[in-house]
This record gives C-alpha cells, sequence and structure tokens, in this order.
C-alpha cells in the first residue's frame, strides 16, 4: 500500500494557516456596496419637513441622492426643497 508522506515543517504549516487565517478576516471586513446601504430614519425621527431652513435644503446636503429624490439616511421620497435636522453642507 502506498501511502502519501508530506515533510511539512511546523513553520510552513503555521505561515499557510495564519495567512489563511488572515484571508478570511480580510474577506469579512470587506466594504459593502455603498448601494446596498439602507436609510435607517423615519421622516418623523429626522424632522424632515418639504420646505427649506435658514437657506440649507436637501438639495445641498451631502446625503441626498438627486437623481432618486432620496437620502442616505432617512426612508422615503425626498424633496430637493426640504429640509431636516441631520442637515450636513455637501464637500
Amino acid at each position: 500500500m502506498n501511502a502519501f508522506k508530506f515533510n511539512v515543517s511546523r513553520r510552513a504549516l503555521l505561515r499557510g494557516t495564519t495567512l489563511l487565517a488572515l484571508g478570511s478576516l480580510g474577506f469579512g471586513l470587506m466594504p459593502i456596496d455603498a448601494e446596498a446601504k439602507k436609510p435607517t430614519l423615519s421622516q418623523k425621527q429626522a424632522h424632515y419637513q418639504t420646505t427649506p431652513k435658514n437657506g440649507h435644503t436637501c438639495a445641498n446636503c451631502r446625503h441626498f441622492i438627486a437623481d432618486k429624490n432620496a437620502c442616505d439616511l432617512v426612508k422615503g421620497t425626498i424633496s430637493p426643497n426640504g429640509w431636516c435636522m441631520m442637515w450636513s453642507a455637501k464637500g
């Protein structure tokens, strides 16, 4: 009967398992597609209103998604002329 014999040093074995573990960890830490990010606040929770406040509008907020009339943080349809307490200047 032929048996396969592998002559592997402890160092090589440890190096291989370490690389495998780090690779698995790295895969788990990969960023999720930004499109998959879902808003978490209701309009009521964010104190959303359909009118501007002090010259601030959703259209000039960093969280506004113009082509979808949506927001990164607030659920539902968002007016470009609206405002909420999560407003943050672009750029």
